[in-house]
């Protein structure tokens, strides 16, 4: 058993290190992109890690603009199949990447799919903190993470696991975000559950497991602490 213990409350899904009047609420979706490449036909499963899409997507970025920073990266199901065998081992097909850059005072936003570099598009998302992803863990480290504390793969929703980094707020302090992985999957007993990982020592921070919603549609979720095994 996972050791858990917890309260109720009711708080967005997500909440990110983002101004009040971000255009990009979803990265990409509000994006104008600025070039295509291949189409989706053209690509094979080729599941990368979250370094290895960084890498791709950092080429492809510092050519719009040589002072890009990373804010954002995380895992989506575009080009999957409805499997929970994606993101075992920490490997996805897909990557959404968010920079930034100081030189344009925009962002850029870009996906990676079977290991090329598929879209290119400007917006702008102020507010995100520039991340340095040299020394930090790879996605398989959260992968084996989230086995430790019974989160298993996703279905119906989000299928597999999916992993995202990027500045997380929690209990409404946004004077002191802090560097988070996400890992989405399910909990023993088959919710939806985030796995938040502290991206700088490594620890589990919290799950949130996802009990429902309120009146005004906002998710209602279980906050958990992990049992004491990092």
């Amino acid at each position: 058993g996972s050791g858990l213990v917890g309260s109720e409350m009711c708080i967005r899904d997500s909440e990110i290190y983002s101004s009040q009047d971000s255009e990009i609420s979803n990265p990409g979706e509000t994006s104008t992109y600025i070039y295509e490449n291949d189409t989706l036909e053209d690509f094979e499963d080729n599941p990368i890690t979250m370094k290895e899409a960084y890498e791709i997507a950092y080429e492809d970025a510092v050519k719009w603009s040589d002072d890009v920073t990373l804010i954002r990266i995380g895992s989506t199901d575009n080009h999957d199949t409805s499997s929970k065998e994606h993101g075992v081992d920490g490997k996805r097909n897909c990557w959404s990447v968010l920079f930034d850059s100081q030189k344009k005072g925009i962002q850029y936003h870009t996906y990676v799919i079977c290991g090329r570099a598929m879209f290119g598009g400007e917006g702008n998302s102020p507010g995100y903190k520039a991340i340095d992803i040299t020394d930090l863990e790879d996605s398989p480290y959260l992968y084996k993470k989230a086995l430790e504390n019974d989160i298993s793969a996703g279905y119906d929703f989000a299928w597999g696991y999916h992993y995202t980094l990027q500045y997380y707020i929690f209990d409404g302090d946004r004077d002191n975000p802090v560097l988070r992985y996400a890992v989405r999957g399910r909990d023993a007993e088959g919710r939806e559950a985030i796995l938040y990982i502290d991206a700088v020592t490594g620890t589990a921070d919290c799950i949130n497991v996802k009990t429902g919603y309120d009146i005004n549609g906002r998710s209602c979720l279980l906050y958990t602490s992990p049992s004491p095994r990092d």
